[in-house]
């Protein structure tokens, strides 16, 4: 029988249909049945319980004890069905072999029912051929477990390999990490069916195009038609908002004649079967292949989904897609932080050209995988030297990575489960693996300075003493051998990492104890960006609050994880190895897609901000949690990837800045000028200082230059971020350091409430100029302007006073100081500082909810944090209505709940009310206004 070595997995499309017979099933037009089984009598020749012309699969891991046999259990599509019974191994039935056409595109659907699956699997998958019998492809099915009923699984419509020429159906059932004795698993209603064949490609295979260029589709269609098909286009962007749409009536052609091997074909297997005739003219069908190019209007930058639908007059024949990224050429810093650890190395993806694509994505660093021996060929030697060289040559460095050993090497470790653990690798006698250390060190230690022992998912010594000790040796190595190297660890970021690679008592008096250059820090599931901060040496000093938070803002999909960033400002943490954090998205079966995409800006944001030496994005190309497929098919997290490397490579943290509709920020200084990162959990806007050549770049990388003059604007925000640049360092410090003396002032009003404004000149040359305070709307500021004259480093104090109306809101509002500064060149800048209305120890807070009987409950809590007995007296001002009153007398330390009832209260749902409470004996007056809710924010109670 066939044996089936080394299959190459493709990409898969698996769908559940509704449970319904054969007859009632939807399937594409034009779809043709090759092949048909239904495991009725027919299929049972020899009446043995066994299909005619099927085979078992035998060998290590399949014994022939599992029960395999044609069972009445009945399929909705009718027939018997084929059971496997598990008995805690694998087993899989194997159809005839099948004819098939590269020309064309498959669809199988079987009927599975699955009963007591524990850890147990099974799966349907489509083995390929070529005209020797070798296999060239296999496409599976997802594995599923227990099935309530049964289920219709379907593969594809999908291509196969040019050099495919049979195919066979596999029935398959793998046990998992826990042998399942009971339980059976039912195949039936098997069918097979070819499409025609749509491959949509864009020109020259490039996934990744810059703005100045035009994105060109080309397509080629084949198969059998009713008639001549037309060929639609959409572009959506990541809204799936239409971006560009196009239609092509495409003409067909006649059929190529298959290419033929040159060599004489194995014997034509007889017909097996369920195969069903040809007949190339059924139904006034016609044969033909064509070929079209559609050229896109230009796109803005951004991720899209480019949709191709093809179709007759019969219907929607087939649809397919693929993803691309328009990105805007920009120069990546020098001394950028951000980096791809490629574990595959150059197999990391088939198509596009490796160097050409990490240098568009803001990468300033590489880990690639340079384990060798004397067994690696020349070629294969000579490769990496050259990708190692063209890396330098973009200034791209690279980390070495000793992970993934080579073959020979690898062979030697029958007793080691996990090759990926070089931990437990190291634990073999050194003779087995040093040799070849000492190849890949001699090697490219003269290209490489970096090395890192196992790939970022290595956490095999972490706890574990035993291997640290065999890590020791290899240090020693490096200390001979490249004694300019830096050698580090992948670590897990729940435990404190080695400062050296010697534990003390190990070496003798003499000799200093190796530093560990770095570590990569990681963890399962990822961390969140307060858990970072934590992580990286600033805080929630408590992690388990941040995890708490984490799970918390991340249950609800709707909501951004960007709520749980830390408001800390960074510290430096203790010396020891520097850092670099390895990020993956959120698994994207647990959480909301928009979601993961806040989540993971965040944390980049959030390890630049806290202090982290490098930012890696792990494994980029991994399918299911990367940044791009196998192929170079990016996906939205390699935009968003991109903006932030470009826009944060090289910068550094200086602070945040206070804006008036309190947005989440964070300010960089980066080279000569500074990058402002703006978000907040719902979208809304925010007004913003820009000063003259500002930009803003959004997270999907679209630019837009301010125009007009500068001072502040209104800006839209929400949970990914803007990028506002433009600000020079100085002017943005001059934001960040001016100090408002007082940040509270008594509810008191018609009195002036003195307070003063200082700075420092942090331009390094002298500096005139104007201030002018603007307070909020019926306040007063005297004075409200003045003119200075300050040298380099000189502190300046202005005082002013401040009177504010008796319809003053209580709580925080926001004075903004416009400044005209004459520096190096004229500079307009808006600073804004919080005040509080109260000091603090008197407030009230106020929720609302419309009751059963369609009421307004307004609930008022009044807090006194004071030994003090205050009285108040209250009115709640309602649109178009009557006030209510109520009073507070003699309440002490403590609180005091009021509650207003207003009838018909939806029709206020939104107006806005006004609580105004004036002390009794006392100057204070607390003014609160707020908007009426359907249903209270929390418990007011």
């Amino acid at each position: 029988m066939l044996h089936l070595a080394a299959p190459i997995l493709l990409a898969l499309f698996a769908a559940d249909q509704p449970d319904r017979s054969s007859a009632g099933v939807d399937r594409p037009p034009l779809a043709r049945c090759v092949f048909r089984c239904n495991f009725d009598q027919s299929w049972d020749a020899n009446y043995d319980g066994w299909p005619t012309d099927w085979t078992r699969r035998d060998g290590r891991g399949f014994p022939h004890f599992i029960r395999i046999e044609i069972d009445e259990s009945r399929p909705p599509g009718g027939g018997r069905s084929l059971r496997i019974d598990l008995n805690g191994a694998a087993a899989s039935a194997q159809s005839p072999l099948i004819a098939v056409d590269p020309l064309f595109e498959y669809l199988l659907q079987v009927d599975v029912a699955a009963e007591n699956l524990g850890a147990s699997r099974a799966s349907v998958a489509l083995l390929l051929f070529d005209e020797d019998r070798r296999p060239v492809q296999t496409i599976s099915s997802p594995p599923v477990g227990s099935i309530d009923g049964w289920r219709r699984l379907s593969i594809g419509p999908a291509p196969i390999d040019p050099k495919a020429r049979f195919a066979m159906i596999a029935l398959s059932v793998q046990p998992g990490n826990r042998p399942d004795l009971k339980g059976a698993v039912r195949f039936g209603d098997l069918w097979l069916g070819r499409l025609p064949h749509l491959r949509v490609e864009t020109a020259g295979a490039a996934r990744v195009l810059a703005s100045e260029k035009r994105l060109v589709v080309e397509c080629r269609a084949a198969g059998q038609f009713d008639a001549a098909p037309e060929l639609a286009f959409t572009v959506v962007d990541h809204e799936d908002r239409p971006a560009a749409q196009g239609v092509i009536q495409l003409e067909l052609k006649p059929m190529p004649a298959p290419q033929q091997s040159g060599k004489k074909a194995a014997p034509e297997p007889p017909k097996p079967m369920g195969a069903v005739a040809e007949d190339l003219s059924e139904g006034g069908r016609i044969m033909g292949l064509a070929t079209a190019r559609w050229t896109a209007p230009p796109l803005p930058p951004g991720w899209y989904r480019v949709l191709a639908r093809l179709s007759t007059a019969g219907g929607i024949v087939m649809e397919k897609q693929l993803s691309i990224a328009v990105i805007h050429p920009a120069e990546r810093s020098p001394e950028s932080c951000f980096g791809w650890s490629l574990p595959c190395g150059r197999q990391a993806m088939k198509h596009h050209t490796l160097e050409e694509l990490i240098d568009c994505a803001g990468v300033g660093w590489v880990k690639l995988p340079l384990w060798i021996d004397d067994g690696t060929s020349d070629a294969h030697v000579e490769r990496i030297a050259q990708l190692l060289d063209s890396l330098e040559n973009r200034g791209i460095r690279t980390i070495g990575l000793l992970a993934a050993p080579p073959d020979r090497v690898a062979r030697q470790f029958d007793r080691v489960g996990d090759l990926s653990a070089l931990g437990d690798l190291l634990a073999a006698d050194q003779r087995l693996w040093l040799p070849s250390i000492t190849a890949s060190v001699t090697r490219f230690s003269i290209q490489v300075r970096h090395w890192q022992l196992g790939d970022d998912r290595d956490m095999s010594f972490v706890g574990r003493p035993a291997a640290f000790r065999r890590a020791q040796l290899i240090a020693d190595l490096f200390a001979k051998l490249a004694p300019n190297a830096e050698l580090g660890l992948p670590w897990d970021g729940s435990y404190t990492p080695p400062h050296t690679w010697t534990a003390p008592g190990n070496r003798s008096g003499s000799e200093p104890p190796l530093p560990v250059g770095f570590v990569a820090l990681s963890s399962q599931p990822p961390m969140s960006a307060p858990e970072l901060a934590w992580l990286l040496g600033d805080a929630p000093t408590n992690a388990v609050v941040a995890a708490e938070n984490r799970s918390s803002i991340l249950a609800n999909q709707s909501s951004s994880p960007a709520a749980t960033h830390s408001q800390k400002p960074p510290t430096s943490g203790e010396a020891g190895p520097r850092r670099a954090v390895v990020l993956a998205p959120l698994p994207a079966d647990q959480y909301a897609e928009k979601a993961r995409w806040a989540d993971y800006v965040e944390r980049i944001i959030a390890a630049k901000v806290y202090g982290a030496d490098w930012i890696f994005a792990a494994d980029p190309f991994a399918s299911e949690d990367g940044l791009l497929s196998t192929d170079g098919e990016p996906n939205p997290f390699f935009v968003l990837w991109r903006t932030a490397a470009y826009a944060l490579g090289g910068a550094e943290h200086l602070g945040r800045l206070e804006l008036p509709g309190e947005s989440d920020n964070d300010l960089f200084a980066k080279g000569d000028t500074t990058v402002l990162v703006v978000r907040r959990n719902a979208a809304a806007v925010e007004t913003i200082n820009v000063t003259a050549g500002a930009t803003l770049t959004d997270a999907w990388g679209r630019v837009e230059r301010f125009s007009g003059p500068p001072g502040p604007r209104p800006i839209e925000v929400g949970p990914l971020p803007v990028f506002i640049e433009g600000v020079p360092p100085a002017a943005a410090r001059w934001q960040l350091d001016l100090a408002l003396l007082k940040r509270r002032i008594p509810a008191e009003f018609d009195k002036p409430h003195v307070n003063g404004v200082e700075l420092v000149n942090p331009f390094p040359q002298g500096v005139q100029g104007r201030i002018r305070i603007v307070p909020p709307d019926q306040w007063q500021a005297v004075p409200r302007e003045a003119e200075f004259r300050l040298a380099a480093g000189e502190r300046w104090r202005l005082p002013f006073e401040l009177r504010i109306p008796s319809t003053a809101n209580s709580g925080k509002r926001f004075l903004r100081f416009d400044f005209d500064l004459q520096a190096d060149q004229p500079i307009q800048l808006s600073v804004y500082r919080a005040i509080e209305i109260g000091l603090g120890d008197v407030m009230i807070e106020l929720a609302s909810r419309i009751d059963d009987q369609g009421r307004l409950e307004v609930i008022q809590r009044t807090i006194n944090e004071t030994d003090q007995p205050v009285s108040f007296r209250c009115e709640l001002f309602i649109p178009d209505r009557r006030s209510l009153r109520s009073q507070i007398i003699g309440l002490g330390r403590g609180q005091d709940l009021k509650s207003y009832t207003i009838e018909n209260g939806r029709e206020l749902v939104g107006r806005q009310l006004w609580l105004r409470a004036e002390e009794i004996g006392g100057p204070r007056v607390l003014n609160y206004r707020f908007h009426a809710a359907q249903e209270a924010a929390s418990d007011p109670l």
